[in-house]
């Protein structure tokens, strides 16, 4: 069995707060929380980026964990780009669904606050 791998970097901004780099090194199934799409962790770190493909409306993001702000939700209207590709592979782990896929982002919010990168994941479960 495949552990998960996580390569990229993601550059976030609260509104009125200064750019941070946010390397992710651990993710799960959005399958966990009733969602497809995959959940982002960084060890050490608040944040956590949630990357969702909703059958109607297509890709989105929230990200949670900012500091100063309650969160940060895209959708691909509000961005210049916002690429997102979830593929199951043919493994199940424990019931859950493996995934693989790809983020590649740029938004910025009305009120200042951005995302920024691109993310690489494999096996996710």
């Amino acid at each position: 069995m495949a552990s998960p791998s996580i390569a990229g970097e993601l550059a976030l901004r609260a509104p009125a707060g200064e750019p941070i780099t946010w390397s992710p090194d651990a993710c799960s199934s959005g399958e966990h929380e009733q969602f497809f799409g995959f959940i982002l962790h960084s060890n050490g770190s608040p944040v956590v980026l949630r990357a969702v493909v909703d059958p109607l409306d297509g890709p989105g993001l929230r990200v949670v964990g900012l500091e100063g702000m309650d969160g940060l939700v895209v959708r691909p209207y509000t961005c210049e780009r916002l690429d997102l590709v979830v593929e199951p592979t043919s493994w199940r782990v424990n019931d859950i669904q493996d995934l693989s896929g790809t983020l590649d982002v740029n938004c910025t919010a009305a009120d200042g606050a951005s995302i920024e990168g691109s993310v690489e994941v494999q096996h996710c479960h």
